[in-house]
């Protein structure tokens, strides 16, 4: 019978012959681990981009303004249906666009990345990322920026000093109406207030940036 550290030193031997296949098992084994970490890798990637685009359930660090409404008022479209002249924009909060029961689109805004995706496309510098934009409750400037620029082209429209370019769909411009409190917080209203302008620069090609230089 063979002593333990025997079969010890014959095991490896046999670990170092070579295979069939002209590695020996040690180099086997090496192969197996390293295709292990690089689907442990993959899948805590894939994990990561899961998280940051909402697919396991999204976050919870986006903050919302609760404000109290009309249960028996859906928006705040004005008495004239908010047609592309009208002079009476500047009243009461933008409108929720997607119809989302929350007040706001859950679905583009699972979490504070798409919000940072969306201002980023708008032209305001914040770091993109998946990071609340307000910690603590703690204002943020770009966001107030916004909030600023949202309030003077809806002003301006009313005025006449702002103007949509000409050939714009008519039916995606009605919602360009509501002021918004400069908090710096990304509330449903701002939310909501992001999506239109968004939305409009790609849809009905009308350049945020364009509407803020006119006002």
């Amino acid at each position: 019978m063979r002593e333990p550290d025997q079969l010890a030193v014959r095991d490896q031997a046999d670990l170092a012959k070579p295979t069939p296949a002209g590695m020996t098992k040690w180099q086997k084994a090496g192969v197996g681990a390293g295709v292990a970490g690089a689907t442990g890798l993959a899948a805590f990637g894939f994990y990561r981009l899961g998280a940051f685009m909402g697919w396991w359930g999204g976050s919870s660090l986006i903050v919302i303004d609760d404000e109290k409404r009309d249960p028996k008022k859906t928006d705040d479209t004005p008495a004239d249906g908010g047609q592309s002249n009208s002079r009476d924009r500047a009243i009461g909060k933008p409108p929720n666009i997607s119809g989302d029961p929350e007040g706001y689109n859950t679905q583009r805004y699972p979490h504070p990345g798409s919000v940072r995706l969306t201002m980023t496309g708008l032209g305001y510098k914040v770091e993109y990322n998946n990071e609340t934009l307000v910690p603590n409750n703690t204002p943020h400037p770009e966001v107030t920026k916004f909030q600023n620029d949202w309030n003077r082209v809806i002003k301006g429209l009313d005025s006449g000093k702002v103007k949509f370019p000409s050939g714009s769909d008519p039916s995606k411009l009605k919602p360009f109406r509501g002021l918004l409190d400069a908090d710096g917080i990304p509330g449903k209203n701002t939310l909501n207030a992001m999506e239109i302008a968004f939305n409009n620069s790609l849809k009905n090609l009308i350049k945020w940036s364009s509407l803020v230089g006119q006002a």
